[in-house]
This record gives C-alpha cells, sequence and structure tokens, in this order.
C-alpha cells in the first residue's frame, strides 16, 4: 500500500461543486469497504452521474480465490458502502449488475439523482458507521445477542428470491463449523503455494503492520508449524462465536456473488451500529470440497454459499484500520468522446 487515505468528512462534501465531483466524494467512502485480504480488488469510473466499478484483476490472489468469488463480494461491500453515503448526501440510486453479461469487465453501473432518502434495509447505518467498521478478532464474550440485535441482523436481507440468511447459535453447529474451518486451515496451509501467496501479500503490508512485523508474518506463515498453530487459535476463536450466519445464493453468477457482497457489508454495518463484533471466515469456503458441507452443517436451502461470518460481543476495543489506496489508484480517468 502507497499510503493511508484520509478519511472523509461531511464538511468537505462539495455541495456547489458539479455532480461528478460528488461522486469523485462518495467512493471515498466506497474504498473504506472491508476486501478479502484486504486486496481493495475494486476501480471506479465517473461518467457524468454514473459511477463503473470494474475488478481489478492485479489485486486477485489465484490461489486463495481461484474462481474470483471473494472478489466480487468485495465488490460488493463497495457498492454497499457507496450506496449508504449516497443515501446520507440525499442520492436517489438504481444499480445495474454487470450491464452486459458476456463481459466481466463492469461489474455493476450506479447512476444517482438529487432527492433520496434512507432505505428500510439500510435504516440506522450512517457515514460514522462506515468510518468506525472494522473486523473483530480474538474470542468473544460469553455472552448471547440480543433478540432485538437478531432482528435487526434478519432485516439486512429484504429480498429472499435469490439470497439466503441462515443463522445458527445452536453449540453443536458451532463445534461442526468450527472443525470444518480448522480442517480448511490444513488443508490450505498444506499448500506451498498458498502460503506463499498469503506471505508475499503480508511482507507487502497489505495488513498496515510496519516492515519488521511484516517480515516477520511472513516467516509465520511460511512456517508450517506456526501457520498451523495459528490455525488452531483461529477455530477456537470461531467456536466462541454466539450466533454464525451463512450467506447464500440461490445460482452461482457474478451479479449473485456482488449482491451478496453488498449483504455481507449491510450485516457488519448493522453489526457496528449495535456495538457488535462481526469477522468474516472463508477458510472452509476456498476449499472447493468444504464449501457444501458449509451448507449443510447451517441448514441452508439454497445451494452456493458465498460467505460465513461469526458476530458476537469483542472483549476487545476494534483495533487500527488497515491502510487504503489513494483515490488516484482506483478511480479512472473518464473514457474520451469519440
Amino acid at each position: 500500500m502507497s499510503s493511508r487515505l484520509r478519511e472523509p468528512s461531511v464538511q468537505e462534501f462539495p455541495h456547489t461543486y458539479p455532480v461528478q465531483e460528488q461522486l469523485r466524494f462518495l467512493i471515498r467512502y466506497a474504498t473504506l469497504a472491508p476486501s478479502t485480504r484486504n486486496t481493495q480488488p475494486w476501480r471506479f469510473r465517473v461518467d457524468r452521474d454514473r459511477i463503473e466499478i470494474r475488478p481489478d484483476l492485479t489485486r486477485w490472489h489465484r490461489v486463495a480465490d481461484r474462481d474470483c468469488r471473494e472478489l466480487y463480494l468485495s465488490l460488493g461491500c463497495a457498492i454497499e458502502n457507496l450506496i449508504v453515503a449516497a443515501e446520507q448526501f440525499g442520492f436517489r440510486h438504481t444499480v445495474v449488475y454487470q450491464p452486459d453479461w458476456r463481459d466481466e469487465e463492469v461489474a455493476a453501473v450506479l447512476a444517482f439523482r438529487p432527492g433520496g432518502h434512507g432505505s428500510p434495509e439500510r435504516r440506522g447505518l450512517t457515514l460514522s458507521t462506515l468510518l468506525s467498521r472494522r473486523s473483530a478478532h480474538g474470542r468473544f464474550l460469553e455472552r448471547e445477542l440480543s433478540t432485538a440485535d437478531m432482528d435487526a441482523l434478519r432485516l439486512c436481507l429484504t429480498d429472499d428470491r435469490d439470497l439466503e440468511l441462515s443463522l445458527a447459535t445452536e453449540p453443536e453447529c458451532r463445534r461442526a463449523v468450527q472443525g470444518l474451518h480448522r480442517l480448511a486451515h490444513e488443508i490450505a496451509f498444506a499448500n506451498p503455494a498458498y502460503r506463499g501467496e498469503l506471505a508475499d501479500w503480508v511482507e507487502g503490508g497489505a495488513f498496515g503492520t510496519p516492515w519488521p512485523l511484516s517480515k516477520l508474518g511472513r516467516a509465520a506463515i511460511a512456517s508450517g508449524g506456526m501457520a498451523r498453530r495459528l490455525a488452531r487459535l483461529d477455530a477456537i476463536a470461531v467456536g466462541s462465536a454466539p450466533l454464525l450466519i451463512l450467506i447464500s445464493s440461490r445460482v452461482e453468477d457474478r451479479p449473485s456473488q456482488i449482491r451478496s457482497g453488498q449483504l455481507l457489508e449491510r450485516l457488519w454495518l448493522t453489526s457496528t451500529a449495535r456495538g457488535l463484533g462481526f469477522q468474516p471466515l472463508s477458510a472452509a469456503l476456498e476449499v472447493r470440497s468444504l464449501r457444501a458441507g458449509i451448507s449443510g452443517v447451517m441448514g441452508a436451502r439454497f445451494p452456493w454459499a458465498q460467505q460465513l461470518v461469526r458476530i458476537g460481543h469483542p472483549r476487545h476495543s476494534p483495533g487500527h484500520r488497515t491502510p487504503r489506496r489513494p483515490l488516484d489508484e482506483v478511480i479512472d480517468a473518464p473514457e474520451a468522446a469519440p
């Protein structure tokens, strides 16, 4: 990462500038979205009152994410942040997913108009929520979620025709997921290519650690024994979660993956607004032979597991935000007129 992106401020919104500049400002909130391993695999192009979102395949982890599923989930998270910010500044919005299904170069196109208001599924989500969202690591407190918390999370899904939320609180289900998660880590870390890809990314400072710690992190990941110990600790953290949620889709295509990413971010932001800890769990979904097993354990009706998460009451305050790419690295120049 070449630098940290300065946090946007409401006072800086360019009210008197053309809409293109206002949309560029909103993109600053989109770039705060989570992404798999903090890859930030997105590019934006502003064209009058529209924003195109494209995958940045130079950020694709080809070993861990062979089919680009997590990359497109990450794009969905950025789109959701963009929509939340747009609603806060009074924009209406429409989204067209993959306008040309034969060409994945453009993942989605969003159009914006003035006169908008907050949508029901984003009730309670603010600009402050976007700024304060973090990933919760380590074990959770031994406290169940309240009925109000559970209801708020369920309301994040507004259309159950194509996407599904499967919620699990039973200890036996959590233990089964814990076992699959640990097995997935063992399978992944046994692959030298996987370890090498992750070690290179850590050494490059993707998670904001100082250079000496990044070097140590690379060595730890490259060591199979250390990697297995880290996997066991991670599995223990999974078992401490009072709530697991699986996002599944009816079909497996890019629009479903993008919309699953939007739902993932709505769940995350809702958890943040309610003071809950939230962490995505990707290991078991990255191993093809275990992905269906997660669906079975979680009792999902739809066949395509897209993202598993754990939610609970954190033991510690959230840490620092991971670094973000500068805007000039993620916003493309408009296409020249013919």
